[in-house]
């Protein structure tokens, strides 16, 4: 799994965040703060609403919100952190 998130194809870099969320992976959790600095904004989107939909997502945007280094993702993370959850 881990080489999906250096593929050169940008579509299978976001496929890998997504399935991460989904399957709530926390152990990829670096592997996703590291595609929220990602060249394309589709998978920086992705990566971090995967980081969000971890067990500890909101404490994980956070931290992306005062420490990361990318200031993109820095505003993404805290847009998302404000969105309001809707499950079906």
């Amino acid at each position: 799994m881990s080489a999906f998130f250096q593929s050169t194809s940008w579509e299978e870099r976001m496929l890998a965040a997504k399935v991460v969320g989904s399957l709530q992976l926390e152990d990829y959790r670096n592997e996703l703060q590291s595609l929220a600095r990602d060249r394309e904004w589709r998978v920086r989107y992705a990566a971090l609403e995967a980081l969000r939909q971890l067990p500890q997502g909101p404490l994980l945007l956070e931290d992306v919100i005062e420490h990361h280094e990318d200031k993109y993702a820095r505003d993404m993370a805290s847009r998302l952190l404000s969105m309001e959850v809707v499950h079906s």
